[in-house]
């Protein structure tokens, strides 16, 4: 199944955001976070978080990725129904809490990864179970495996030194 990554602008604008596809447990494509900014959002959306919850949700996400995340946790940081905040969140952010947790934690292997640091603590310091979790969380998100992954870093940072 190939996996192919989407703008934020296609994301935002995203007419069946929570739907499953016939093809796996995530929506059609999983957009990269740097592509999502919820620190971008000034103005409160429709049905959506204020901004004020966005980043107290967000900031929590980003300093807890090593622990497990519960969307009742989340709901009751922004002072919400666990149901409204999933809503909320999606309309806010433009992907559910579950993608956009595991995409964060992606980004933050990645970030390891280019540290040098062993993939079985990356998937720990990720929140993940072990490293065959973190390869297969990896995989569906960034359509490379850690390893490989790593691999063109080293090469794309040795061209840059040889240029």
């Amino acid at each position: 199944m190939p996996f192919q990554t989407i703008s934020a602008e296609r994301v935002l604008n995203f007419s069946n955001v929570g739907g499953i596809s016939a093809k796996g447990a995530f929506p059609d494509a999983v957009p990269y976070v740097s592509e999502i900014r919820p620190e971008q959002v000034t103005k409160p959306t429709p049905g959506g978080l204020a901004p004020w919850q966005v980043k107290r949700v967000t900031a929590h996400i980003d300093t807890r990725l090593s622990e497990k995340l519960c969307l009742d946790g989340l709901a009751e940081l922004a002072k919400l129904s666990t149901s409204y905040f999933s809503a909320a969140f999606r309309r806010s952010v433009g992907t559910s809490p579950h993608v956009y947790i595991t995409a964060r934690r992606v980004e933050r292997a990645k970030q390891l990864i280019a540290d040098g640091m062993p993939l079985c603590e990356i998937a720990l310091e990720c929140g993940l179970a072990d490293q065959a979790h973190l390869s297969r969380v990896f995989r569906r998100v960034a359509a490379t495996t850690p390893t490989a992954w790593r691999q063109k870093q080293k090469r794309l940072a040795a061209a840059r030194i040889a240029a």
